[in-house]
């Protein structure tokens, strides 16, 4: 079952940030393109017929019918360097933070999961399955993960690239944007108060410095 309504962070590129605000709409990710080679496959199997129907359910996932999902990652902190460092070009970019609802946690464990009697099916509705789905290798702990699942049908189609989107407004509300530490794009506060003038409520604009006693990036005071 999802958790309730909660503050959520989703690092980037500043250049990224500044579109989607723009257009209120975030990019979705696919199973099969994810940067973790076990993404939606944490079962260990016993036989060949067991990862054939695993890998097969994962590949369904990614496809355009009506199995088919993306989905959408954050983290429950907004202060860790290892995610300025590796999603918001090295300090440069920009942390949104959002009040999101039906988003479910990662977990994290040191080995694959056993499947039980239950593998996935091609029958199989993925957001019944997604409470077990969403585990993770431990190495990916200091993410602090949480995630949202979408199906293509109820999702923002771009024609030209194909590519989904998560809309703002409902599940997905904007409302911090914290500037890196280290970002450099020419005038990042005045251009970030343009474009959320229409925002109702407006989000809260933040510089991020790097902490003085901790190895933290905070809220500049």
């Amino acid at each position: 079952m999802y958790e309730t309504t909660r503050r959520l962070y989703h690092f980037t590129p500043a250049q990224w940030a500044l579109k989607a605000i723009r257009v209120h709409r975030l990019k979705a990710t696919e199973p099969d393109n994810s940067n973790d080679l076990f993404e939606i496959f944490p079962y260990q199997w016993d036989t060949y017929e067991e990862r054939e129907t695993a890998e097969y359910f994962r590949r369904r996932m990614s496809q355009g019918d009506s199995l088919s999902g993306r989905i959408l990652c954050f983290s429950k902190t907004c202060t860790n360097p290892l995610l300025w460092g590796h999603y918001a070009e090295k300090g440069r970019g920009i942390c949104l933070g959002f009040d999101v609802s039906e988003a479910y946690p990662v977990k994290y464990k040191c080995d694959r999961v056993r499947s039980g009697s239950k593998i996935c099916h091609e029958d199989t509705d993925p957001l019944s399955e997604m409470p077990r789905l969403l585990v993770k290798s431990w190495h990916w702990r200091h993410e602090e993960e949480w995630r949202i699942w979408g199906n293509i049908d109820n999702l923002e189609l771009c024609p030209i690239t194909g590519s989904h989107y998560f809309p703002f407004g409902g599940r997905l509300k904007l409302a911090e944007i914290l500037i890196g530490p280290r970002c450099e794009e020419e005038n990042i506060r005045r251009r970030l108060e343009t474009l959320t003038v229409d925002y109702d409520p407006k989000p809260d604009i933040v510089l991020m410095d790097l902490s003085r006693s901790k190895f933290s990036i905070e809220r500049r005071m």
